[in-house]
């Protein structure tokens, strides 16, 4: 009896231990890792998974536990291990290296109405296992500690992870350190803490804000939605993790198309323009041949599709061989699915889509959002993202040019089955940065 007890309070400390230890790493459901005693699992030669019966598990006591919990499959967890290896040719150095014998390590997978936990109870007691663990999603280095990260669908869709930009393995390869992204806009709230670490004060920025106004108060919104502070456990995430804001305030098309020209003088590698004019703006053609400077100058540029349809060209989006036109997804069922919005202009000089809905990002008023933290959305949302997409690919290869950035981020992208029919609504589809890098 004494025994009993023993043995059932060490077993509700090793279960207690694992679910407060990794409390805060994802538990795989419906699977158990299982280090076994030499030959209690008898596979066929060749297999690597096969079905719990009998013929595969001598050991009656573990075939019951098996049924308790469900199970219906067991795989070894290293196909490659053979039982009683110690030592093997490295093909790396070309010398004998000692191993240790991984062979009898297997995943048992079982009914997602068990809970893991009570696979453990059924598994730690048995006394031919010799170890039984939970399987663990780890946290990847990408992923970010940003309170607001689990709200931004954009970057990580929880509901169908088709439909996001991807980020966290792109993150994985780079963060866009020290990229400057100019921000064409009416000037960014310098002082947010989520924005200041990134703001860049050198030659180039124009300092200052005025959130009394929509015009003053858009481009903190599309500031962070390009390059908030990432992995501060602060606010959100933005795509260009550690990329620079490069801030500009400007309000009639000159104004912005000196600040597009100037940014680029000033070192800015990607340029972004969450704004537009038309046709008939008597100086159109100063804007594009001040796009097209900062073009020659190396910068890639983005800008949005607008929101004022129906279909008309929007400048700068559709200096077609100078900017990259972005148009923006509304999401449905929480994200389990997206299609392009419907109050966005469309044409055929749109290039590429991201999501522009319910995008939280840096507030401008903090008397109406005290996390500073706020729902933006709309086209205006869209080319930051891309924007920041950019600064990460200048990142990760600093020899690309502006037009191999611009061709790459737009032959990657991703249609979905109907996209290639609405040309004019998806471009060549949804960007996917993690396609990029392959």
């Amino acid at each position: 009896m004494r025994e009993k007890i023993l043995k059932s309070l060490i077993l509700f400390t090793v279960i207690s231990t694992f679910y407060t230890t990794i409390a805060q790493i994802n538990i795989v459901p419906g699977r158990i890792i299982v280090e076994f005693m030499p030959g209690v699992i008898l596979l066929p030669q060749e297999a690597t998974k096969v079905p719990i019966n009998k013929q595969n598990i001598w050991d009656t006591k573990i075939l019951e536990a098996c049924n308790k919990i469900k199970a219906e499959e067991i795989e070894k967890a290293f196909p490659s291990a053979i039982a009683g290896q110690t030592s093997i040719l490295s093909p790396i150095t070309n010398e004998i290296v000692n191993v240790s014998d991984l062979s009898q390590y297997f995943i048992i997978k079982f009914d997602n109405s068990v809970s893991v936990k009570d696979a453990l109870r059924e598994f730690l007691v048995l006394s031919n296992v010799k170890q039984v663990t939970p399987d663990i999603y780890p946290i990847l280095d990408g992923e970010p500690n940003d309170p607001y990260f689990v709200k931004q669908w954009h970057l990580k869709n929880r509901v169908n992870p088709m439909f996001d930009i991807n980020m966290v393995p792109a993150w994985d390869l780079t963060k866009g350190d020290n990229i400057k992204i100019a921000i064409i806009d009416g000037g960014v709230r310098h002082d947010h803490p989520d924005l200041y670490p990134h703001i860049w004060f050198g030659a180039g920025s124009e300092i200052g804000y005025d959130t009394t106004t929509s015009a003053g108060r858009h481009g903190t919104y599309v500031a962070g939605c390009a390059a908030e502070v990432t992995n501060n456990s602060v606010g959100g995430a933005g795509v260009g993790w550690n990329s620079l804001i490069m801030p500009r305030i400007g309000y009639t098309t000159v104004e912005k198309a000196n600040d597009i020209y100037d940014a680029a003088l000033n070192g800015a590698k990607v340029i972004n323009n969450s704004w537009h004019t038309h046709d008939d703006d008597p100086n159109l053609s100063t804007l594009q041949t001040a796009v097209q400077n900062a073009f020659n100058l190396g910068a890639v540029i983005t800008g949005s599709m607008g929101n004022d349809p129906p279909s008309h060209n929007t400048y700068p989006a559709a200096f077609n061989n100078y900017v990259i036109a972005c148009g923006a997804l509304l999401k449905v069922n929480n994200g389990d699915t997206v299609y392009a919005r419907p109050d966005q202009n469309t044409g055929s000089f749109i290039d590429v889509t991201v999501p522009g809905d319910t995008i939280w990002t840096t507030a401008p008023r903090f008397d109406w959002f005290p996390d500073g933290m706020a729902p933006f959305g709309m086209t205006s949302s869209a080319a930051p993202q891309v924007a920041g997409v950019a600064a990460l690919l200048f990142a990760v290869n600093p020899s690309l040019t502006n037009t191999q950035i611009m061709n790459i981020i737009k032959q990657t992208a991703r249609l979905f089955p109907g996209w290639e029919t609405e040309p004019n609504k998806y471009g060549t589809g949804l960007v996917i940065p993690i396609r990029q890098f392959f």
